[in-house]
């Protein structure tokens, strides 16, 4: 990573140390709109988000929505099979992400968001605290002010593993 990407990835987390989230009402999935965010460097990490949304379509009957995050300088006509952003995408004076996947993500009121990046970039975070929901789920401990529920993962887990905890948990929510 360039010394360019590592201060704005400083600025971003600064920033984001004086954000503070309120959830609101109870965490429903029948028949909402959930919000997925995650690294998309590794093909099987789609494929894990895409399962995740197929399955939370079919059990729960929610429109769920993807936004993936490449670590790399991508040409702005790149196409890839879900709604992404790139290091291309980030402005270095606003620190920020400017590109119109996000802005469509960020248009959406979501009853759940999810933060699924094991790779902890600043970016996804600051996405996810700009996105309008109810209720917001992280995998990283590093920004407890930003989401209501953080799943306790180790360093090394697998993306598979992080989503059968979090589908664990909806079930036992959706019991309560």
């Amino acid at each position: 990573m360039s010394y360019r990407d590592r201060l704005i990835d400083r600025r971003i987390a600064s920033r984001l140390s004086t954000y503070q989230f309120t959830p609101s009402g109870s965490v429903r999935l029948r028949k909402s709109h959930v919000g997925i965010v995650f690294c998309g460097d590794q093909l099987v990490n789609h494929q894990f988000v895409t399962k995740l949304s197929q399955h939370m379509q079919d059990q729960y009957s929610a429109h769920v929505h993807q936004l993936g995050f490449l670590n790399k300088k991508l040409d702005p006509h790149v196409v890839m099979g879900f709604p992404h952003i790139s290091r291309s995408d980030i402005s270095f004076w606003g620190a920020e992400s400017n590109g119109k996947n996000v802005e469509l993500f960020l248009q959406r009121d979501y009853h759940l968001l999810l933060n699924l990046d094991l790779d902890d970039h600043p970016i996804l975070h600051q996405i996810a605290s700009q996105a309008s929901a109810h209720h917001k789920i992280g995998t990283n401990p590093s920004y407890p002010n930003i989401y209501d529920i953080i799943v306790d993962i180790s360093k090394e887990e697998e993306l598979s593993n992080v989503i059968e905890k979090i589908l664990d948990l909806f079930l036992k929510i959706n019991q309560a």
